[in-house]
């Protein structure tokens, strides 16, 4: 191996240790990276594929998965609710309702975006509460084992106690232990 392959993929496991541990704009910033690194990302990622620490390996696989090819769809939903916040600041509303966002997640992107959003839910540090509700509303439409460990690691986290009681609720629902509320108007 040259030296630089190895300062590269030095630079790419660096950038997913940074993908797990970091939260907020540093996150983000090894996100993009990682992201824009496409197949070049895949062999760092799939190192750490078996990282002990479950919410390390919920990180890994949605990277992954977006590398692989869903990012069409991850995008897509990110993009609404970046819409959706500016075109509700224009009202006098101000905020789009949590509940109609869930459902248009639901209507638009059955489950495809729930790893996506709520590896964002975990690593945002600065999210207005409407999308933190929005986001936790539309999880529990699709319930999924693996989101357990990034939904109890943000439960145990977060300091807000309406995002903590919502994101147990999930849980719960995921656990099988309650449904989940209707979304229907």
């Amino acid at each position: 191996m040259t030296n630089s392959t190895s300062q590269g993929k030095d630079t790419a496991d660096a950038l997913v240790t940074k993908a797990i541990t970091a939260t907020g704009d540093e996150y983000f910033q090894s996100e993009r990276a990682l992201l824009a690194r496409g197949a070049a990302a895949i062999a760092a990622l799939q190192q750490r594929a078996q990282d002990p620490d479950p919410v390390a390996r919920f990180v890994v696989k949605t990277l992954l998965d977006w590398i692989e090819g869903r990012a069409a769809d991850n995008d897509a939903a990110l993009q609404y609710l970046d819409a959706a916040e500016k075109r509700y600041a224009r009202t006098p509303v101000g905020n789009p309702p949590p509940t109609g966002v869930a459902r248009y997640l639901v209507e638009h992107y059955a489950g495809r975006v729930t790893p996506v959003l709520t590896l964002r839910l975990i690593k945002e540090d600065s999210w207005p509460h409407w999308r933190v509700m929005a986001v936790l509303f539309y999880v529990q439409q699709y319930p999924d084992k693996e989101l357990l460990a990034p939904l109890t690691h943000f439960a145990a986290t977060t300091t807000e106690a309406e995002w903590r009681n919502e994101a147990v609720e999930t849980v719960n629902v995921i656990r099988g232990v309650k449904r989940a509320q209707s979304l229907a108007p």
